[in-house]
């Protein structure tokens, strides 16, 4: 029987199986008082013991670097999906630009592009675009700010025509404002004497600064006229997109924080995060 196993180990590759029959055989040869033939067993024994050993090492080693192997195909996948939805991402950020850039030729190729009054960019514009930095920010989860601007001129000079020194007044804003804000970003007028300004990718903290230094050079303005200093002031309403739903909806926010900062003052900021 143990020469049976000690076959039938070999021949299937059973390590185990092999060393004990070995075992075996040397205690029966020590049994039978045969020191020769119990070393030799004893000898097979450990030699059986020592390639099972190896074999189950290196199949332990099989197995971790299939492990490993695998770990390494999921983080891969994991690597290319995440890639897959950043080009994605950045080809609708680049179809975006695109369409607000082919808005921007088509408004200049006509008339409502600009408002002739205050060399800003003209109302349908200004929204035209919002609408457009609003639909790709909601998409991209990024986000996006709205500022009000609203002029006001308290004591409107007696030596020449009002409504000339108005109109020059919101073209030296437009240009306050044009000055301070980045190139991404869009000023448009709102109405008669307001703005509006558009902070794409912006959270309102990051529009607050450009916006405080606007209402600064406001105030301290050179008007070319004696005794206008501190007659013209602004008030500035600052909301962010976060759960606002619509575009109409955020500008009435904004509208509604710049007469709140109408109410607290002169040259004042009122934000909404």
């Amino acid at each position: 029987t143990l020469v049976w196993a000690l076959r039938f180990g070999l021949d299937h590759g059973q390590g185990d199986l092999s060393a004990a029959a070995h075992l075996a055989l040397a205690d029966l040869a020590e049994a039978q008082d045969d020191p020769a033939e119990t070393a030799a067993q004893l000898r097979a024994w450990a030699t059986s013991l020592d390639a099972q050993r190896r074999r189950d090492a290196a199949r332990d080693a099989q197995v971790q670097e299939a492990t490993y192997a695998a770990r390494e195909a999921l983080a891969q996948r994991a690597a290319r999906r995440d890639t897959l939805h950043l080009l994605e991402g950045t080809v609708q950020d680049a179809s975006t630009r695109l369409a607000a850039m082919q808005v921007m030729l088509e408004r200049w190729r006509g008339t409502s592009m600009l408002d002739t009054e205050s060399g800003a960019h003209s109302r349908p514009f200004g929204l035209e675009v919002l609408t457009l930095h609003f639909n790709r920010c909601v998409r991209l989860r990024a986000p996006l700010s709205l500022a009000v601007v609203g002029v006001e001129v308290h004591a409107p000079p007696t030596d020449g025509p009002a409504d000339l020194f108005v109109s020059n007044v919101l073209s030296a804003v437009s240009r306050v404002l044009e000055g301070q804000v980045r190139a991404m970003d869009t000023v448009a007028r709102f109405d008669r004497f307001k703005f509006m300004v558009i902070f794409p990718e912006t959270a309102p903290d990051g529009a607050t600064h450009p916006l405080e230094r606007v209402i600064e050079q406001v105030r301290t303005y050179d008007w070319g006229v004696p005794g206008m200093q501190g007659a013209v002031s602004v008030g500035v309403g600052l909301v962010g997109r976060g759960f606002v739903q619509g575009v109409n909806l955020l500008i009435d926010a904004a509208d509604a924080e710049y007469y709140r900062a109408r109410r607290q003052g002169p040259n004042t900021l009122s934000v909404t995060r």
